[in-house]
């Protein structure tokens, strides 16, 4: 079950990824970072959660 969370962040993070992009050229620096961090929080806990088995 844990590798499907981690194939379902992954899958959403590819147009989280790209809305980030478009407000970095938008010039709206703050909420590219804050989108990206959502990216990284949302993977990173899918593969934490598979490795803390």
């Amino acid at each position: 079950m844990d590798y499907v969370l981690f194939v379902f962040s992954l899958v959403a993070a590819v147009p989280a990824y790209t809305y980030g992009s478009w407000l970095n050229k938008q010039d709206n620096k703050a909420g590219a970072i804050w989108m990206w961090a959502m990216v990284l929080l949302g993977v990173g806990l899918s593969v934490f959660s598979m490795l803390r088995y």
